[in-house]
């Protein structure tokens, strides 16, 4: 068995300042276990490597989700799913609307224009008619504050 000379790193001992006190020691250790070493710190640099660029992929793609004004596919039908296929103004059920000509979409409940996202939370399930209806009477509601702000009401 081979021995060779190593410096390494011994005794964290805390200082007054808050810092730690490492001292480097030379040491004789076998070969083999400096050959571990190393590959166990290239095998941890990789995977640290490996974790740090499938985080920034994870946060791109939820910046990329939740920036966007559409809800992924998958979301919209859990959303669907979870008010059971139902106006959640009007109470309609999806055969009913089939049969007036109207469909479902999902809605923003705060809206996207006023930083509303893409969560779950901010899902909701709206007949077109009554999704039509809520943008005019907000359209209608904004028109009013102009109004009333410019006459000093």
């Amino acid at each position: 068995m081979t021995q060779v000379p190593a410096k390494l790193y011994v005794g964290l001992e805390q200082l007054p300042s808050g810092s730690l006190a490492v001292e480097r020691r030379s040491v004789v250790v076998p070969l083999y276990f400096l050959e571990k070493l190393e590959k166990s710190n290239l095998e941890r640099e990789a995977r640290d490597r490996s974790e740090a660029k499938l985080a920034a992929e994870i946060s791109l793609l939820r910046n990329k989700i939740y920036s966007s004004r559409c809800f992924p596919s998958r979301l919209r039908l859990i959303i669907l799913e979870r008010d059971k296929y139902r106006c959640q103004i009007c109470l309609r059920d999806k055969g009913t609307l089939l049969e007036l000509g109207l469909h479902l979409d999902v809605d923003h409940v705060l809206a996207f224009a006023d930083g509303g996202k893409m969560p779950y939370t901010n899902g909701r399930t709206l007949c077109n008619q009554c999704n039509i209806a809520k943008h005019h009477a907000k359209s209608y509601l904004m028109a009013l504050e102009k109004l009333g702000g410019s006459e000093g009401l």
